[in-house]
């Protein structure tokens, strides 16, 4: 079966170097809430709006056909 290892024996160096250079678990909480943040896709839709071009929240909730309370929220 491709993608299994053969050998039981780990990398030593490649555990050493991964395992130093790891995001520690606050740094992943942190980051894993930005993911969570960014599935909304209306959310999205308002980062690559803004991405395209500096909006004010007027012009934003227009472009997203959302209230402008709901798009500053």
């Amino acid at each position: 079966m491709k993608g299994v290892c053969e050998v039981k024996q780990t990398n030593k160096a490649a555990v050493a170097y991964v395992t130093k250079r790891l995001s520690k678990d606050e740094q992943a909480q942190k980051m894993a809430a930005i993911f969570k943040t960014m599935s909304d896709p209306t959310r999205i839709r308002i980062i690559e709006a803004l991405s395209l071009r500096e909006l004010c929240v007027c012009d934003l909730a227009c472009v997203i056909g959302l209230s402008q309370s709901a798009t500053s929220h």
